[in-house]
């Protein structure tokens, strides 16, 4: 069998000393890779909340638009407006 101390002084010869430094940029490749997965969806939920809240908005002045056109007179203030009809 092997023993601790076989072990201990393999990471003492050039290829253990090879072996760590290898495995220490593996290690570092790797808590690289998860940091930018998790950079990558914490900008893709902001972009989503951003798109939601846009849209809240862009639905808000809707109801706006909606409400006034149910009003009484909505037909004569489009008429009197030059933007919606220029030819009336």
């Amino acid at each position: 069998m092997i023993s601790i101390l076989s072990v201990a002084a393999w990471f003492g010869t050039l290829w253990g000393r090879v072996a760590i430094g290898a495995g220490a940029i593996v290690m570092v490749v790797g808590l690289r890779a998860c940091d930018v997965q998790r950079q990558r969806a914490i900008g893709a939920e902001s972009v989503v909340d951003a798109s939601k809240q846009k849209g809240r908005e862009a639905n808000a002045r809707n109801d706006e638009v909606r409400r006034r056109a149910r009003q009484p007179g909505a037909l004569d203030r489009l008429r009197r407006d030059d933007a919606t009809c220029r030819d009336c």
